[in-house]
């Protein structure tokens, strides 16, 4: 059997391609593909501007307007949304284009038209939201905290360790601490 050369498929590239559609009397011009790389920019920057590393959250609100922005912003060509980076960006801003994108029917069109591309973006992005979130609960779980304190410990030299457990002693005698003492002596 003959070998296909990936070349042999360049005239099938739909990369570069882009639909129209009639929306309202107007032509739209939309792309019917995004290169791999630029999905993974959209993902990322959907996931990097809705995704709290901080607390382990998604903003869900948040999610849903930076979303629709992004796709809107990069699947259209011929309508100009305005370039929001979300440092600077308002809110309200947001708001307003995702509200004339969803009240107008335009986003929905764009879906109707490009729907397997668009889910398989979707796809993408929760696939992303889903590794974020676990990496976020394997990092805080208390196995981990344990494994770090035990880590810690036993990085220790016999002398520091001394002391160490002297000062655990010391926090014993202090009156502030009598609270959590207690709370300690409950659990046994």
């Amino acid at each position: 059997m003959k070998k296909l050369l990936v070349s042999s498929f360049k005239s099938l590239d739909e990369s570069k391609s882009l639909g129209t559609m009639e929306f309202n009397g107007i032509t739209v011009e939309y792309k019917k593909y995004l290169t791999f790389e630029e999905k993974k920019e959209v993902v990322e920057f959907i996931v990097d501007n809705t995704f709290d590393t901080l607390s382990g959250t998604l903003d869900t609100m948040i999610y849903e307007l930076v979303e629709k922005y992004v796709i809107a912003r990069t699947y259209f060509t011929n309508l100009t949304l305005p370039q929001l980076t979300i440092d600077d960006v308002k809110e309200d801003d947001l708001n307003g284009i995702y509200d004339i994108l969803m009240s107008s029917g335009l986003y929905n069109a764009l879906l109707v038209e490009n729907k397997s591309e668009i889910e398989y973006l979707q796809h993408l992005t929760n696939q992303k939201i889903r590794e974020k979130t676990e990496q976020y609960d394997n990092s805080h779980s208390i196995g981990v905290a344990v494994s770090n304190l035990l880590n810690s410990l036993s990085s220790l030299s016999p002398k520091d360790f001394k002391e160490m457990l002297k000062t655990v002693k010391e926090i014993d005698k202090l009156e502030n601490f009598k609270t959590i003492k207690d709370m300690v002596n409950l659990g046994k």
